[in-house]
């Protein structure tokens, strides 16, 4: 069920351009942050997201880019996104979705964090070996499927590969040093061809990111990277590591150590492996890489077994007697835990597949496990508070109950206080979340009114154009309109003037016609004169 799981996460990321250590190292502290939740809330993202030391706006951008539907959420997806965008910022990349599919860095998120960092990248270095040891390619058909997608974006040539012209742009967004680049091709360039076909440039990303976790470039190709197709038919694969039998007495001891040393045949799986160091990382608060009984007490009680079982399943894994276990201690207690309360017994002593693989060097040399007797108690019992007939001798110094009441007591106080401030600093969180929305949304319905106004002054600008170009057309046909009338004008003038000359010939006319009436009545005066003259004379005769 946890492949197919871990199968459904890769797909789901694999528009990501992650790795595979980015895969592991976000689903675990997806785990962590949501403590089982299928989303993370606003306030505890915030927390947690603030530890990559960003500005607020930057990490506001992040979100809203996490969170593109505007939950208030964050799912697996969109909390995979956000640290991969924060990774874009802290290396001085543009923050946008289209920059997800460069290679980055690991993100840097506090001491915490870089712990489980370590702890992945040596799981990585382990996983390579034991690919190196059975001859399978190190690079995963899912790893290979996402620098496919990457190598065919940009535009094999003809005979299916890619040139160092085109590759360069794609090397180059890692931002390593030119001359790691070189060492990264030189060694990925199997053929010498001066070109990368789709398993070459497989193992060149695989190898940019390996550098990007602050891995050196190898000076010549491991044989766990070779890509099969690139291997000779002759060179076989070595043969599988098996573990050996029990001794001729029977003995399954410590002593009895397998001669295999790469892990294969340990019995806390790979993925339990990545379940159990999750709850590790967050136990580890010094990050010291080990954990006493007080600080994974509380893990080991969740379980309900029985005190003195608890005891038992201790003193089995702290194969060294030093009071602490690591990670892979811790591991094969929670395995051991599990199978206990699906009802398998624990066993008396660690059989040899049991033993963690970094610990099968000196396992014959720790002293054998110690059976519970009176008189003391161990670290976690003394944590689990058990009582002094279950315990289990540490040494010289044992504590009283009383002291482990008070350190539980303690304990719980410490506890409570760091919970409430938890509490307090999400509640602020939220509050400058909520805030910060608020202030984004009045943002937005300012830009939303703005667009309105400027809306509305196209419109207005669209009628007055309207309105001018008519004016325009008014204009015209009165200048038109003048034109004519001015020619009608300068017509009416020359009529004008002809009527003028024509009226001064008349009155020229008239004054001669005057004249000539006036010489006339003259005339016809002289002529009554005389005619009353004659009258006058013609009366005065006698006759």
């Amino acid at each position: 069920a946890s492949k197919t799981c871990g199968r459904e996460r890769s797909r789901e990321m694999s528009t990501l351009n992650v790795t595979l250590t980015e895969q592991k190292l976000f689903h675990a502290l997806f785990t962590q942050v949501s403590q089982g939740s299928p989303v993370i809330d606003a306030g505890s993202a915030v927390v947690f997201l603030r530890q990559s030391g960003l500005d607020d706006t930057v990490l506001c951008k992040v979100w809203d880019l996490s969170d593109p539907n505007s939950t208030g959420v964050l799912d697996e997806k969109g909390f995979c996104t956000a640290l991969k965008l924060i990774s874009l910022a802290q290396n001085n990349h543009d923050v946008s979705l289209d920059g997800l599919s460069s290679p980055t860095p690991l993100p840097v998120m506090g001491d915490q964090v870089q712990a489980l960092v370590k702890k992945l990248q040596a799981e990585a270095a382990a996983s390579g070996q034991k690919a190196a040891a059975s001859g399978n390619w190190l690079i995963t058909p899912d790893e290979k499927a996402k620098y496919d997608a990457v190598f065919d974006q940009l535009g094999p040539d003809p005979d299916g590969k890619v040139s160092g012209k085109k590759a360069r742009g794609m090397l180059m967004n890692s931002k390593l040093p030119t001359t790691t680049l070189g060492r990264i091709w030189e060694v990925s360039d199997i053929d010498q061809d001066g070109k990368l076909d789709p398993d070459e440039f497989a193992v060149a990303m695989h190898l940019v990111y390996r550098c990007l976790e602050k891995e050196e470039p190898p000076a010549t190709l491991p044989p766990a990277l070779v890509p099969p197709s690139k291997r000779r038919a002759s060179a076989a694969a070595p043969p599988p590591a098996v573990a050996p039998k029990p001794g001729a007495g029977g003995s399954s001891s410590a002593a009895a150590a397998p001669a295999t040393s790469d892990g294969s045949d340990w019995v806390v799986s790979a993925s339990e492996k990545a379940t159990y160091d999750s709850f590790f990382t967050s136990a580890d608060k010094d990050n010291d890489g080990l954990v006493a009984g007080n600080e994974i007490m509380s893990i080991f009680m969740s379980s309900k077994l029985p005190k003195p079982t608890l005891a038992q399943i201790w003193n089995l894994c702290d194969i060294s007697r030093s009071g602490k276990l690591n990670a892979e201690q811790f591991a094969l207690a929670m395995h051991i835990i599990t199978r206990k309360v699906k009802g398998i017994e624990v066993p008396d002593s660690l059989t040899p597949e049991m033993i963690p693989p970094s610990l099968r060097g000196t396992a014959a040399a720790a002293p054998p496990p110690v059976a519970p007797k009176a008189g003391g108690a161990t670290s976690m019992a003394a944590a689990a508070n058990v009582a002094p007939s279950a315990s289990i001798p540490v040494g010289k110094d044992t504590l009283s109950t009383q002291n482990e009441k008070a350190a539980l007591k303690d304990l719980k106080q410490q506890k409570e206080a760091e919970l409430q401030r938890a509490t307090q600093e999400k509640t602020r969180a939220q509050t400058e979340l909520d805030s910060a929305k608020q202030q984004l949304q009045s943002e937005r319905d300012a830009i939303a009114e703005l667009e309105q106004q400027i809306q509305k002054q196209k419109s207005d600008k669209q009628t007055h154009e309207a309105e001018h170009k008519k004016v325009e057309a008014e204009v015209q046909s009165l200048k038109q309109q003048q034109q004519t009338l001015r020619k009608q004008l300068q017509d009416g003038k020359a009529q004008l003037q002809d009527l003028l000359n024509k009226l001064k010939a008349l009155k020229a006319e008239s004054s001669k016609a005057q004249a000539s009436v006036d010489r006339y009545a003259q005339a016809n005066a002289g002529v009554d004169r005389a005619v009353g003259a004659y009258s006058s004379a013609f009366q005065q005769k006698p006759w």
